[in-house]
């Protein structure tokens, strides 16, 4: 969602993860890089004047592990 000119990302709570790190890509097949740990399931993204696409990807963390990052691109008509 925008919001004020900034993207609003939100998803539902991982079973047992204490905060969540959010990467940020502006490519969806390159390297993402970790933007932001937060320790709610919603994140604030303000520096989209800088970007026309953005990609977002968010692993749970708990007590100092992360969980694997996983990337799910929809495929043209599925």
């Amino acid at each position: 969602t925008i919001i004020g000119g900034n993207f609003f990302i939100n998803w539902d709570d991982m079973p047992d993860a204490t905060s969540y790190n959010v990467y940020a890509s502006e490519n969806p097949y390159g390297t993402f890089t970790l933007i932001a740990n937060v320790p709610v399931s919603e994140y604030t993204y303000t520096q989209v004047g800088t970007h026309k696409k953005m990609f977002f990807c968010i692993s749970g963390v708990n007590n100092s592990k992360e969980q694997p990052k996983t990337i799910e691109i929809p495929k043209k008509g599925k």
